[in-house]
């Protein structure tokens, strides 16, 4: 480890912590959408793996949000679910506010209630899919 504790404080960590937690649930739902995706492609790997590259480049991962070139909209990136799920919560690490905090807090809710959303439509076509086709 590089440096010494987030100037921050336990506020800091806290902070991190809880979004940190929404961004596992997150992901996990991302993870039932690439499972239920077998049921077209017989194989669900290379869609997860998609999805891990997507995470990887437009989360924040390899180079942080901000330094990202105008080309890119570094901006726009920010309310990308892929952003929700990295980039946001570890950025509160360096700037902790109550208004970005809240900013954080809600683009998880926003995402975690569309990805939601299509989730139970795509469980329900899942569902008649194998009620038709047989289990």
């Amino acid at each position: 480890m590089v440096g010494g504790w987030p100037s921050g404080g336990f506020i800091c960590i806290a902070a991190v912590m809880a979004t940190l937690v929404l961004s596992s649930v997150l992901h996990l739902m991302f993870q039932v959408c690439a499972g239920l995706s077998t049921f077209w492609t017989n194989d669900a790997i290379f869609i997860y793996h998609s999805y891990q590259k997507f995470c990887l480049l437009l989360g924040g991962i390899y180079v942080p949000l901000f330094l990202y070139p105008d080309l890119m909209q570094a901006d726009l990136l920010k309310f990308l679910p892929f952003a929700s799920l990295i980039g946001n919560p570890v950025g509160l690490i360096f700037n902790v506010n109550w208004g970005l905090l809240g900013e954080v807090i809600l683009l998880q809710l926003f995402w975690i209630g569309a990805v939601g959303i299509g989730l139970h439509f795509l469980y329900n076509i899942c569902l008649r899919r194998v009620e038709v086709n047989g289990g």
